[in-house]
């Protein structure tokens, strides 16, 4: 009998939790396809997850429209190492935006007026390595453009 009390009392309990809407471990939308998912930490670092995966019970979960601009700043990678380069990746970023940059970038870049408030992290190791000789190996027209850890 007592064993039943404590079962309802824990039942009771679950379901309190769950209609307060603190999740154990918070999962993306079902499986939506159209929506990019991912999981935010306490200290604001995005982690791009599958729309069937789950988030840790320290991170948020959060979603956006793959054709809705998105308006939260995020940290995103590239490795030119495997033929990535900045250059492509400047075209997604938003203000506030970080690039974490690996490998050897065989470019010249140019980041554009209309970039604004984004920062290049090349982590101490990365390197941009301009092809033309002629051609600045990196322009910034754009504003508030924080480059470091190049070597």
């Amino acid at each position: 009998m007592e064993q039943t009390k404590m079962s309802r009392v824990l039942l009771g309990l679950v379901i309190f939790v769950a209609l307060l809407g603190v999740p154990m471990m918070a999962s993306a939308d079902g499986g939506d396809t159209s929506l990019v998912h991912a999981c935010v930490n306490p200290s604001g670092l995005t982690r791009i997850i599958g729309p069937n995966d789950s988030c840790s019970s320290s991170e948020t979960p959060t979603h956006w429209s793959s054709t809705t601009p998105r308006t939260v700043p995020a940290t995103f990678t590239v490795d030119c190492g495997l033929g990535q380069t900045i250059s492509d990746k400047l075209k997604d970023l938003i203000p506030g935006d970080t690039l974490l940059v690996s490998g050897t970038c065989n470019e010249n870049l140019v980041i554009r007026e209309e970039v604004h408030r984004i920062t290049l992290d090349g982590q101490g190791t990365a390197t941009i390595n301009g092809p033309d000789p002629s051609a600045s190996t990196v322009s910034v027209q754009g504003a508030g453009i924080t480059i470091k850890g190049f070597t």
